[in-house]
């Protein structure tokens, strides 16, 4: 009887647990690039006005929608707020976007990505999404950071 009671109880946190996980989060850092270079790759440059631009190319294994997040902070304000949707490839997918230096540490980027079923104009995201959520500062140089 305990064995049967265990077993039941085993199955419902199993089954509870990954009907939760339909929306996973992966934190992305200098780190994490390392080891999922086949992935990811973030190119940071500064342009002449200043600005530090991020170009975030992203690879998968099907083409997959994908929705770009950029939330802009400057001085402790939320001043922009941008969902970028895409149905995207399997390579190269390319996000570009500049931040004024004293705006990166307070800024967010996240990517997501979601199956998609259908082709065409059927194609419709599946349930089942991956947020990677990027840490902006630890992709710039300190060379850049500065107002040289």
């Amino acid at each position: 009887m305990k064995a049967i009671l265990f077993t039941g109880l085993l199955a419902v946190t199993v089954f509870a647990s990954t009907a939760f996980a339909l929306t996973q989060e992966r934190e992305v850092t200098a780190d994490y690039l390392k080891n999922h270079s086949e992935q990811f790759s973030v190119t940071v440059t500064k342009t002449k006005a200043g600005l530090i631009e991020f170009s975030i190319k992203h690879n998968v294994p099907r083409p997959m929608y994908h929705v770009a997040h950029l939330a802009i902070d400057h001085d402790g304000k939320l001043i922009s707020d941008i969902n970028m949707p895409s149905f995207g490839r399997k390579h190269d997918n390319e996000f570009d976007f500049a931040l004024a230096p004293e705006d990166i540490a307070g800024s967010k980027f996240d990517l997501s990505d979601s199956a998609v079923g259908g082709t065409g104009e059927d194609a419709t995201p599946e349930p089942g999404t991956i947020i990677y959520n990027f840490h902006l500062a630890d992709f710039v140089p300190a060379e850049l950071r500065s107002g040289k």
